[in-house]
């Protein structure tokens, strides 16, 4: 009579100093954040760097409302950039007005950490921006504005420091003697949060906010909560969904006075990012107060981009679109 042995059977591993090899949940999970960020940093950089996913959606549909006819030509000559960009239309430079404008940007990189960036255009726009990094942990910016047609001069001065794992800025505006100081810090591998203070002094008054910022354990999700003095309450929630989309939702909250009568504001925000490949490009969003914005670029080869967008404010019956055509190396 034989006795029956039970066989039983072990996993291989890997041969020593050879990595193991991801399982299928990790691979998937590596393809949809690829492209799109690295938020693994429990610290992102400055106190509004705190949303930097949520504004890399939201903020190019806000900054970049370009309405009309805009070329741009683009070129690079060794450490000095020259750009020339010819409009015709409404543009964030010149709202409310409908001329032909044309505006020259000259560039310089310096060997020892300084860029200076010069901008004139011919509605008497006028704006020089100097960054200086004399160490690796400390940035300092200092930009002038003039306006003939407003008769009007800003300047605006930035210290930036980081170390380790913790950030300060203190900045000052000149157009409404605003202070502004505030600190960030990571908290964990996951979290950070951060503080910031305004001082307008022409009108004597203050504002404190606060931020906290966490990500998700799969790193494909970032929640942020913000609080302000005002009183408002501001909440957003960043997803990359595949590897070639992402959207973003926001909701604020605000407490409004008016005539000795409180009333609660609220407003939901939702924003998207599309990308077909490495070419196009599309952005959008749309608010509960009925307004919504599309972006659209397209890289054509390797010297051309396109850029559609539209914006529609329902209950105004405002619309706006615009063409822009970017040269570069020409």
């Amino acid at each position: 009579m034989t006795d029956s042995k039970t066989t039983t059977f072990k996993t291989p591993q890997p041969p020593l100093g050879i990595p193991p090899v991801a399982t299928p949940r990790k691979q998937f999970l590596r393809r949809r954040k690829k492209n799109w960020w690295s938020a693994t940093a429990s610290n992102p950089g400055t106190y509004e760097d705190l949303t930097k996913e949520y504004n890399a959606v939201v903020l190019p549909l806000q900054t970049e409302n370009l309405e009309g006819l805009q070329v741009v030509l683009h070129r690079q000559l060794r450490r000095l950039t020259v750009q020339h960009q010819f409009s015709m239309g409404n543009t964030v430079e010149n709202e409310g007005e409908t001329p032909a404008s044309y505006g020259l940007t000259l560039s310089y990189q310096t060997p020892f950490a300084t860029s200076v960036v010069g901008r004139v255009t011919t509605d008497g726009l006028t704006n020089a921006r100097v960054v200086w990094r004399p160490w690796n942990w400390t940035i300092l910016k200092g930009s002038l504005t003039t306006s003939t047609a407003a008769n009007a001069a800003m300047f605006e001065g930035e210290i930036y420091t980081k170390l380790y794992d913790f950030t300060t800025q203190l900045r000052y505006i000149s157009k409404n003697n605003v202070f502004m100081l505030n600190y960030s810090q990571g908290i964990t591998k996951r979290l950070s949060a951060g503080i910031e203070g305004m001082y307008f002094s022409n009108k004597g008054k203050s504002l404190i906010s606060g931020s906290v910022r966490a990500l998700a354990p799969d790193e494909l999700t970032v929640w942020t909560l913000r609080l302000t003095s005002l009183p408002t309450l501001e909440m957003t929630c960043t997803q990359v969904l595949w590897r070639f989309l992402r959207t973003t939702t926001s909701w604020s909250m605000m407490l409004q006075n008016r005539d000795q009568n409180a009333q609660l504001l609220h407003l939901l925000h939702f924003g998207y990012q599309y990308k077909f490949g490495a070419a196009t490009n599309v952005r959008g969003f749309y608010t509960s107060s009925h307004t919504m914005a599309v972006q659209l670029e397209e890289q054509v080869g390797e010297n051309l981009q396109i850029n559609i967008n539209m914006s529609v404010n329902y209950p105004q019956n405002i619309w706006k679109f615009g063409l822009g055509l970017n040269f570069s190396g020409i």
